[in-house]
């Protein structure tokens, strides 16, 4: 039987939780115009993350030591971290960014530190030797060298699910985007027609994919 703090650490109730407050802050909050560019810098810094690591992992079959895991251990969760900032600038407020931080902090730490003890698990000295050279969340300089490195390959940013990731990302900005301009500055024009397309385009593909992957799983 689940107990209750695997409940509350898996990825569902995370979702749960952070949908909500995600929607709650969007309606309420006023965005920051001025702040929309550099977040937008930490948002892409951080998707660019998940990118090279998503095209560099191999989960499961073997311990990925390639591309920015030769740096930290935790590349996507560092990127989704990177993510997150970016979107608390647009809708910036001291108690926002706290709370965030807080969030990622309760859940994504010992959601690693379980997905540790599994590596350790399957992949024994290996992970322990590479564990004990490379950080869990904050990058070394020098590359880690160890036995098998992979590839980088696009593929498996399909593969991985990365694909979801980004355009989920596009999805919320686009919204945030008419809130800091069409909304609060009354501007209308062709660009406004041009994101609404987007938008839609972009929300077909998520539930297409979405809906193609669990079709998929049934189907095996």
């Amino acid at each position: 039987m689940t107990s209750f703090r695997d409940r509350i650490q898996s990825k569902k109730f995370r979702l749960y939780l952070a949908w909500p407050f995600a929607l709650w802050a969007f309606l309420f909050l006023p965005t920051h115009p001025s702040l929309f560019r550099p977040a937008l810098l930490w948002i892409a810094l951080g998707e660019a993350m998940r990118i090279w690591a998503s095209g560099s992992i191999v989960k499961s079959r073997v311990l990925s030591i390639s591309g920015p895991y030769r740096y930290l251990r935790n590349p996507l969760y560092l990127g989704s971290f990177l993510v997150g900032v970016g979107f608390t600038f647009i809708l910036w407020h001291p108690v926002v960014f706290a709370l965030y931080v807080i969030f990622f902090w309760f859940f994504y730490l010992r959601t690693i530190r379980k997905e540790e003890k599994s590596l350790t698990e399957n992949f024994g000295e290996s992970y322990r030797l590479y564990s004990q050279n490379v950080p869990r969340l904050l990058p070394r300089l020098s590359p880690y060298r160890g036995e098998t490195e992979e590839p980088f390959r696009w593929m498996r940013l399909y593969e991985n699910g990365e694909t979801i990731t980004l355009l989920t990302i596009l999805l919320i900005l686009i919204p945030l985007h008419f809130k800091s301009v069409w909304w609060e500055r009354r501007l209308r024009g062709p660009s406004d027609i041009f994101f609404i397309i987007l938008f839609v385009f972009v929300g077909f593909e998520i539930i297409r994919e979405v809906l193609r992957r669990r079709y998929k799983d049934v189907s095996k």
